[in-house]
């Protein structure tokens, strides 16, 4: 499985269109919004972020990571029609030094093209991470239609990814970042 990166199109195609152009760069090179394939068609880029703290036995961040890629793979096609290049980032952050580097809030966490999908933080209880670090730690929670959930909703999901297309959001990560306290106590816990 790959960590970091994975692109989710391999074609050695430039775009969609049928002009025979083919990109000499690596499939998995992050495509930005405006980019033109040198046949004039224009590509467009949507870096999905996926960063967590654990996928071993962390129930909200493996069910997580399962409905983003249901998610993704129901609207892949259409939107490689559309021109887009969909890339997923799996981000394992495992260190205070990530957390700043990420302006990691919660896990797990979602953006599209460095925005959170959800704007308000919400967090409860996380029994796997708490057993995990030997400490109490509460994790994300996700409110969808009104109904609070441990793991996001695929329609949830589906319609992140829709407004980023069509009505995205100009909000990026903050300037000042601190860690939160919560995850100070799990890599604390963790390291010692």
């Amino acid at each position: 499985m790959k960590n970091r990166t994975s692109a989710m199109k391999e074609s050695s195609a430039c775009c969609e269109s049928d002009c025979g152009h083919h990109n000499q760069n690596d499939a998995s090179q992050e495509i930005f919004k405006g980019q033109t394939c040198g046949c004039g068609s224009t590509i467009h880029g949507l870096n999905i972020d996926f960063l967590y703290l654990d996928l071993s036995s962390c129930q909200r961040c493996l069910q997580t990571e399962s409905t983003l890629e249901k998610s993704i793979a129901r609207v892949k096609e259409m939107l490689e029609s559309a021109g887009y290049k969909v890339i997923l980032n799996k981000i394992h952050v495992d260190s205070i030094e990530k957390a700043k580097e990420y302006q990691f809030l919660s896990s797990p966490t979602i953006r599209m093209n460095g925005k959170d999908i959800i704007s308000n933080l919400i967090e409860s209880n996380c029994q796997d991470c708490g057993e995990l670090c030997g400490n109490e730690i509460v994790c994300r929670d996700w409110v969808f239609e009104g109904v609070r959930y441990q793991d996001p909703p695929e329609p949830m999901i589906l319609r992140a990814i829709l407004k980023e297309i069509f009505q995205p959001s100009l909000k990026k990560q903050s300037e000042h970042y601190e860690v939160p306290q919560n995850l100070r106590k799990f890599f604390d816990k963790l390291t010692r």
